[in-house]
């Protein structure tokens, strides 16, 4: 049976909190990729211990979805102004969902960047698998940041749209 055991110690005021996981292999393992898996896993920790820092550091746009108090009238039901406000609300929380995506993906693409410039090149000017897949994930989530960032225009307009009363079903 080939199997990747996997164990981690948190030590937090001197305690010691261990975890252990283990899943099995289909294949025995090269001595090329337990390198390079090791490699793999040890840098996504470390992005994940710093991704926490990066996401405090970016505005959370959780304020947009807080509700304005208003009042149902007979004309604001007759006029579909009703309907109006209520869309304009659901618009408001897409824009939210789509801005707290931006910042959780911008977090891990930092988190990324900066493993990236710490893991040591055994060979200065050509860089290494672990390397090479670090910056594959960091402009993986960089992109998806961007096109989430780029969608944001459409919303607004969306919302502008159904602002005036406009609607996109009857």
């Amino acid at each position: 049976m080939n199997a990747l055991k996997a164990t981690l110690t948190f030590i937090t005021d001197g305690q010691e909190e261990t975890r252990t996981h283990e899943v099995n292999l289909p294949l025995p393992p090269t001595e090329a990729g337990v390198y390079l898996m090791a490699a793999q896993v040890f840098c996504e920790i470390a992005k994940e211990v710093l991704f926490a820092g990066f996401y405090e550091q970016l505005s959370d746009p959780s304020i947009l979805t807080t509700y304005a108090r208003r009042s149902v009238t007979f004309d604001s039901v007759t006029t579909g102004q009703l309907e109006a406000d209520s869309n304009m609300q659901q618009v408001w929380y897409e824009i939210t969902n789509t801005l707290i995506a931006a910042r959780y993906l911008l977090a891990q693409s930092r988190g990324y960047k900066e493993v990236e410039q710490r893991l040591p090149n055994p060979r200065p000017g050509y860089p290494s698998s672990d390397m090479l897949n670090m910056h594959i994930s960091k402009m993986n989530a960089f992109d998806a940041a961007v096109y989430r960032l780029a969608k944001i225009e459409d919303l607004f307009l969306l919302l502008l749209f159904v602002s005036f009363g406009c609607s996109l079903a009857k």
